[in-house]
């Protein structure tokens, strides 16, 4: 049977007839995500409050983007179909930071226990074949990026309710969530002509949308 990373490679020679486009999309998606949490990081840090950015959303958020690139990284797949999420993932840390300190008075100490551990699970997880074996490291890394779904379709649910009942978004920026809604969009067309042959990220990709 044919691995994950081959089925990609397949799906990316045979996706489109200009998959020129779809890489300039996806590299246009990178491009946003590189910026585009910056307004939420901005208007944290001039408020000196992270009052309505709920931090159990942002934590579902960076584990999504660190097991989303985690399985890319390791399936070999081109990085202009996922690169956004090392920087999507950069930017929810930051905010996750924001909030222990602002929000839970967090220690430096615990600021930076915080990162490490972030940083540490995503270099496992992208070499998870060497730490846990072939068989076992590719299956983790599948269930992983399986259970991105669930945590996108769960993981706005604190933000909500908080919001809901706070009656007001406090720090939250629209401008944030717009750019991240018009990305997912644009990812979903690069992937069914990059990666067609990995069900997997397609499957995952479109449910999540």
């Amino acid at each position: 049977m044919s691995s994950s990373r081959e089925l990609g490679k397949q799906g990316k020679r045979s996706g489109s007839k200009k998959p020129w486009l779809a890489e300039l999309l996806g590299y246009c998606v990178i491009t946003g995500a590189m910026i585009y949490k910056v307004p939420q990081v901005v208007q944290i840090q001039r408020a000196r409050s992270a009052k309505g950015v709920n931090f159990l959303t942002n934590l579902q958020d960076l584990a999504s983007y660190i097991f989303a690139f985690s399985y890319s990284y390791h399936e070999g797949h081109p990085f202009s179909a996922y690169g956004e999420n090392l920087f999507q993932g950069l930017g929810t840390l930051a905010i996750c930071l924001q909030i222990l300190y602002f929000e839970q008075r967090g220690s430096l100490l615990r600021l930076a226990q915080f990162g490490t551990l972030a940083a540490a699970s995503s270099y496992v997880l992208c070499r998870a074949q060497n730490f846990f074996g072939e068989k076992i490291g590719k299956s983790l890394l599948n269930t992983l990026k399986s259970v991105t779904v669930l945590l996108s379709l769960t993981g706005k649910l604190p933000q909500v309710l908080q919001n809901f009942q706070a009656k007001a978004v406090g720090e939250l920026s629209l401008s944030t969530s717009a750019l991240n809604a018009l990305g997912s969009f644009i990812r979903i067309y690069t992937v069914f002509k990059q990666l067609a042959g990995d069900v997997l990220m397609v499957s995952t990709q479109s449910i999540s949308l």
